[in-house]
């Protein structure tokens, strides 16, 4: 994991990586099989940095690519709304954030990437402060038939009252993304 200072802002970005001893499609298709829908029946490695995520289409045609996906592994672009719930790691001093984001899976030959944003939504989570993604990217590279490499780049403001040092300091901890997709995949 690498930190970086953004400018104008309190908060650092952070970026990984990781290689996966499985093909682009197979590592596309895990991130939207498991890391969709997270409730308390998840498995215990999502449930350690979420307390819930739930998946939204904008129309019917992206939730038809995405089973094409899932199901049958069709790879090509869709459109998403996604609610997710981050744990905090210290509760009791900083409450959990949740975030509102569309997103997209763009694909290209030997890429597939997932670009992730905030937007506005007045809906609350009681006892949930509402953070931003100001910009997040997960770029998938085919390295060859059975290896890929996945690179994560990711900077948001978890608004309220959280000390710099706080975030800061458990920001390595965004990266379990592409740990647990490792570990999922392979």
């Amino acid at each position: 994991a690498i930190k970086y200072d953004v400018p104008e802002s309190k908060f650092q970005a952070l970026s990984g990586v990781v290689t996966i001893q499985k093909s682009l499609l197979q590592c596309v298709q895990q991130c939207f099989k498991t890391n969709v829908n997270i409730d308390q029946n998840s498995s215990k490695l999502d449930l350690e940095s979420v307390v819930f995520q739930k998946m939204y289409f904008l129309n019917q045609d992206d939730e038809q690519k995405f089973k094409e996906l899932v199901e049958d592994g069709r790879l090509q672009d869709f459109c998403f709304a996604m609610h997710n719930c981050t744990r905090s790691p210290s509760p009791m001093i900083v409450s959990h954030r949740d975030f509102i984001v569309i997103g997209c899976l763009k694909v290209k030959e030997q890429h597939a990437s997932i670009v992730f944003e905030s937007i506005d939504y007045n809906e609350t989570v009681k006892g949930v402060v509402r953070g931003k993604i100001l910009n997040l990217h997960q770029i998938f590279t085919k390295i060859d038939d059975s290896k890929t490499e996945v690179f994560q780049f990711s900077v948001g403001d978890p608004c309220g009252n959280v000390p710099a040092w706080i975030y800061n300091a458990a920001l390595d901890s965004r990266n379990d993304i592409l740990i647990n997709l490792k570990t999922q995949t392979e």
